[in-house]
């Protein structure tokens, strides 16, 4: 903070910084060759004055020409020194009035300059002993020493959420940097691909080269802009609850008792609440892969393309199927690279059946019915490890498991297991008996979501005992993991070591041992949030994907995440339902149960159209 002194010589130097033009504070300064500097909008009303249509321009105080650029007075330099020392004048005259404002007479105008001692607490202004008896008299009112401890504290009590709001900035500020950073590069080295083969052929195809550098310059501006806006607002408000903090503090800890209180009810602790509580904008910093795909015939002097700046996007494959309603999809492992299955969840008979992403029906499907001497009443999901099929039910309060290869010849030879065990504090067989019995006339598990690890256990999300349960391919169960959320659909991220887990409201990312590392609370661009429904999950070395839809039908999307929660990038929109969803074909393909069909979206790289 500027003292009297300083800020005196700053006023002194800001009287020599007037155009002898209009003698006035310099407003852009333009420099001419003989390093005299006046205003622009002066020396463009010069020149035309005086020396319209002429290519030079004669100073003012010396006469020496100095000559145009094709511009005009506009492309003359910029004198950079007078613009950073009027900016740095400009922020002094502003300290001074802060500091002019915070100066308040600590003894009584009304009274004859008494001092005052009390605080009004209904007023919260201090007040004479004589204001007190006159205007204050049926006011409460305490000893300024006493309400300055207290409104201290008071003060002290808003800083730790200020402290927050600025570490939120500066994450935010930190990602907006990242993300800026990483674009910026791909441009870069994509706009270098683009000149190395526009430098070959440079007497064909100069025309050519201009245009694709003009398609990725719209790119980068597109995401450009959103970058700067984004990080301009944020820097603004990091800067503000970085001051106002800074200011607090040095009322807390330096002013006096009288300065204290008579600053701080009207003014510091509305601006430290007004921050506080300042939403931080939401914004999307996803940004498409770019680069440069050169020509496989060449280029040559009929004019053939040198090549074209690609996309690289998630698009629709294919969809198909007419569903009841498809809740869960799974990838097939162990068979065809682009097989999944897909659970019919029918709230009396379910069915399976395998698929290819082409939309083939690769097996006949079974309904599971009496037609095989089996039912399961309301599957609710589906996962596959080496062609056994593993299936959920919430109705029979257990698990199902059955060889893939049933779907070609109809033959059924399945097993189930329970998700907890049966014979816990139970002494005797009949006891055991009751147990069992107990379990099918009452609700003691609700096994809703399923998912296999790596070395091929089991993963169970119970919503009704919100746990997680392990088990071999058998059933056996060998461990439970506690949560605070309702797993209504769970994947495994076994290179992390961790789980994600959808509740509908939010996707949590938990660790081995069921701690909470972050949560991900899904955005539909004009749905509020709380309308957002969140449903499948799955994931991969890419990242984490997430399917979600609001209340109306059609509002569907499936979101791409860093390993970290960043959001990425929007995979698909405009779905009916969405529920479950896997990756299949090593990663290149997405399938996505949509209630009604199964829709297929695969990584493609697409020509950049304007």
């Amino acid at each position: 903070m500027a003292t009297g002194t300083s800020f005196d010589h700053y006023k002194f130097i800001k009287n020599h910084l007037e155009c002898s033009i209009c003698q006035d504070t310099y407003n852009q300064p333009k420099s001419l060759d003989c390093q005299h500097s006046f205003c622009k909008t002066c020396l463009e009303t010069y020149h035309e004055g005086r020396y319209a249509g002429a290519s030079k321009i004669y100073c003012p105080l010396c006469r020496q020409e100095t000559p145009l650029p094709e511009t005009g007075v506009q492309g003359l330099k910029t004198n950079f020194n007078l613009t950073n020392m009027l900016d740095d004048i400009s922020r002094q005259e502003k300290d001074k009035s802060t500091l002019n404002y915070l100066e308040d007479p600590r003894r009584c105008g009304k009274h004859n300059g008494m001092v005052k001692q009390l605080y009004c607490e209904l007023c919260e202004e201090l007040i004479c002993r004589k204001c007190a008896k006159c205007n204050h008299r049926h006011h409460g009112y305490i000893d300024k020493e006493t309400a300055s401890l207290e409104q201290r504290q008071s003060l002290k009590d808003l800083f730790p959420s200020l402290e927050e709001k600025i570490d939120e900035c500066q994450q935010a500020l930190w990602a907006t940097s990242g993300a800026k950073d990483e674009f910026t590069s791909m441009i870069r080295q994509t706009t270098q691909k683009v000149q190395e083969r526009v430098r070959q052929i440079r007497a064909v195809v100069s025309k050519q080269e201009e245009q694709l550098l003009t398609q990725i310059k719209k790119i980068e501006r597109k995401y450009s802009n959103t970058f700067d806006h984004h990080e301009e607002t944020v820097r603004e408000l990091l800067h503000k609850a970085q001051r106002s903090l800074e200011t607090a503090k040095d009322t807390v800890d330096v002013a006096s008792d009288g300065d204290f209180l008579s600053l701080y009810p009207p003014v510091v602790r509305k601006d430290l609440r007004k921050l506080s509580s300042h939403q931080l904008p939401a914004v999307d910093l996803s940004f498409p892969d770019i680069t440069f795909k050169g020509s496989i015939s060449g280029v040559n002097d009929a004019g053939t393309s040198i090549g074209t700046v690609m996309l690289h996007t998630w698009e629709k494959f294919s969809e198909f199927g007419d569903f009841q309603s498809a809740c869960d999809v799974a990838s097939v492992r162990n068979s065809q690279p682009d097989e999944f299955a897909v659970i019919n969840c029918c709230p009396q008979n379910g069915s399976v059946g395998i698929y290819r992403c082409t939309g083939y029906h690769n097996s006949q499907g079974c309904k599971i019915s009496k037609t095989n001497s089996f039912r399961i009443c309301a599957p609710s999901g589906i996962s596959v490890w080496d062609d056994t099929l593993i299936v959920p039910s919430v109705h029979h309060q257990r698990v199902w498991t059955f060889p893939k290869h049933f779907l070609d010849n109809g033959t059924m030879k399945h097993g189930s297991f329970y998700t907890f065990q049966h014979h816990e504090a139970v002494g005797s067989l009949c006891e055991y008996i009751m147990a069992v019995l107990d379990s099918y006339f009452s609700i003691t598990a609700m096994p809703r979501s399923v998912a296999v690890k790596s070395n091929g256990t089991i993963v169970i999300g119970d919503v009704l005992r919100n746990e997680l349960t392990e088990h071999s391919l058998q059933g056996s169960l060998q461990r439970i993991i506690k949560l605070e959320i309702k797993p209504q659909f769970v994947a495994v991220d076994d290179a992390k070591e961790r789980f994600v887990i959808s509740d509908y409201r939010k996707a949590t990312v938990v660790k081995n041992d069921g701690a909470a590392e972050f949560s991900i609370k899904p955005v539909i661009r004009g749905i509020p949030q709380e309308q957002t429904t969140c449903t499948g999950v799955c994931c991969d070395n890419s990242g984490i994907y997430l399917a979600m839809h609001g209340v109306e039908k059609g509002t569907g999307h499936v979101h791409n995440y860093s390993a970290s929660g960043q959001f990425l990038s929007c995979i698909a929109q405009n779905l009916y339902q969405p529920m479950g969803i896997t990756i299949v074909a090593d990663g290149q393909k997405l399938a996505v149960a949509d209630t009604r069909t199964v829709k297929v979206y695969h990584k493609a790289w697409c020509p950049y159209r304007r």
